[in-house]
């Protein structure tokens, strides 16, 4: 397996998961800060 490839799906898996864990930080701020 070419090395490129790997570190092609690597990244494209990091950035596609950083977005669902961005997602969930929002509630878990706002329960924390007492706000609704």
């Amino acid at each position: 397996m070419d090395k490129r490839i790997f570190w092609l799906a690597l990244v494209a898996f990091a950035i596609s998961t950083e977005g669902f864990v961005i997602s969930s930080l929002p509630p878990d701020i706002a329960r924390d800060a007492g706000i609704s």
